[in-house]
């Protein structure tokens, strides 16, 4: 005949005290309790945008460059900064706009 009582090394040598009971009851309703999204946001930023375009832009150049085209730096820099404040300020007004939107 077979025993159902565990043998003796597998009996727990200490009951679960209830403090410890109750802090996994809360540990296991918290966890099914979590947010389901991200709580970050996911939008991509402005300034990234435009940081990847003017390094883009600079690398186009010096491959141009160095195929042979020449360029004036002087007119070459300002038509860069200018397309970067260009793109900053549209990028800045198309935010406040979605971010209006989004409040109504």
């Amino acid at each position: 005949m077979t025993s159902t009582t565990p043998p003796e090394d597998d009996r727990p040598t200490k009951p679960l005290v209830e403090g410890a009971r109750a802090e996994a009851e809360s540990i296991a309703s918290t966890a099914t309790t979590a947010p389901a999204g991200p709580v970050y946001s996911t939008r991509v930023r402005p300034m990234t945008v435009v940081w990847g375009a003017l390094l883009l832009l600079i690398g186009a150049t010096l491959v141009a460059w160095a195929f042979g085209a020449r360029f004036d730096p002087l007119i070459g820099g300002s038509v860069v900064l200018a397309a970067a404040g260009l793109a900053l300020i549209v990028s800045a007004v198309v935010s406040s706009v979605r971010r209006a939107r989004d409040r109504d």
